[in-house]
């Protein structure tokens, strides 16, 4: 039974994950979101971090089964293969919690150049030219900020969820107690 606390771990991530993103659909944020980055790249890691969530789930089960079975009907060679193959798995979350921490600098690189570029709409100092100016450039940073916030936010997750199953398979891996 002390084995469950590993799923159960991610399980507590993945529900406070779901929780928040009720709140934030409650509070409009996906549609701001959707409204003030140009570039959409936070949607893009947004599904990454759902892929990675549901990824690391499965890997965690699956984990979790093996330690429960490990007990009675695997030798401990099998069980270090088995718990081998399952941490190098585990590698391809570890592969999309970075995707999304880099996914988000792009979105930050890509606003700041468009931001740069609205300056080479700016032709005169007319009352007019400065707002259409101040308005894009605006618009250009809050694609910079959001994406660079959505990737981080997902990357930090995912590295709670990969690092729950490095840590039970390391420790099983390295002769500790069963947790």
């Amino acid at each position: 039974m002390a084995t469950r606390w590993l799923f159960l771990r991610w399980a507590l991530i993945a529900s406070l994950t779901i929780v928040a993103t009720i709140i934030a659909f409650f509070l409009g944020l996906f549609r701001a979101t959707w409204e003030l980055d140009s570039s959409k790249i936070s949607f893009l890691i947004l599904a990454f971090f759902l892929f990675g969530t549901i990824r690391s789930g499965l890997l965690t089960w699956q984990t979790n089964s093996l330690l429960e079975k490990s007990r009675s009907q695997l030798s401990d060679q099998q069980l270090r293969q088995a718990l081998s193959g399952l941490a190098q798995q585990n590698d391809n979350g570890w592969f999309v919690r970075t995707l999304c921490q880099e996914l988000g600098y792009l979105g930050t690189i890509i606003g700041l150049v468009m931001a740069f570029a609205s300056l080479g709409n700016l032709h005169n100092t007319e009352q007019a030219s400065v707002m259409r100016f101040l308005r894009e450039f605006t618009y250009s940073m809050f694609t910079a900020a959001i994406t660079t916030v959505v990737g981080l936010i997902c990357s930090i997750l995912l590295s709670f969820q990969c690092q729950n199953l490095s840590n039970a398979i390391d420790q099983k891996l390295n002769g500790g107690p069963d947790d």
